[in-house]
């Protein structure tokens, strides 16, 4: 996966928008399916984990990552991945 992080940052859940969903896919599609898979991979992460903003996703540094890969899977897949060493990273900060 090419990494579009500013070097140095970290690249939070918040940070992540249509935009920037199109250049780490490198696509051009239809907007409102992009946005649809970038909703969809931010709510199941954060129903995951028990959380119900996206500012508390913020405090995770790796939780980005996670929505942008789920955002690949239902790219390109249209569907969630079943992959149980990567459903135990997205669950590895559970509030509940």
């Amino acid at each position: 996966m090419p990494s579009l992080k500013k070097e140095g940052t970290l690249m939070k859940v918040s940070e992540i928008d249509l935009e920037y969903v199109k250049k780490y896919l490198n696509a051009d599609d239809d907007d409102l399916r992009l946005q649809q898979h970038l909703s969809s991979a931010k709510d199941l992460v954060m129903k995951a984990n028990g959380y119900t903003t996206e500012i508390e996703l913020d405090q995770v540094e790796y939780l980005a990552d996670v929505v942008l890969v789920y955002v690949e899977q239902l790219y390109d897949t249209g569907k969630v991945v079943d992959n149980k060493a990567f459903n135990n990273l997205l669950t590895m900060d559970r509030r509940f």
